[in-house]
């Protein structure tokens, strides 16, 4: 209970403004034999120019039996 109200407290002094506008740098990796599971993350950017620039950097890191991708979101 008493999480739930240092949450609920929390987040009602956090305007609004603070969480519009985030970017999200979402990377997703793989294996190429299919008994590998892949993987999703999502890391918070300053902004959409930073998160393609980390995005493109992960997509073309090269490592054996391994796949990549990323997705560049704005949101809260």
């Amino acid at each position: 209970m008493k999480r739930f109200l240092f949450s609920l407290t929390f987040a009602l002094l956090i305007p609004s403004a603070a969480h519009a506008g985030r970017v999200w740098l979402v990377i997703r990796n793989s294996g190429y034999v299919p008994s590998q599971s892949g993987g999703l993350e999502k890391i918070e950017m300053s902004d959409m120019k930073q998160c393609i620039e980390q995005g493109e950097k992960w997509r073309n890191m090269t490592m054996p039996n391994f796949t990549s991708g990323y997705l560049c979101i704005e949101g809260k």
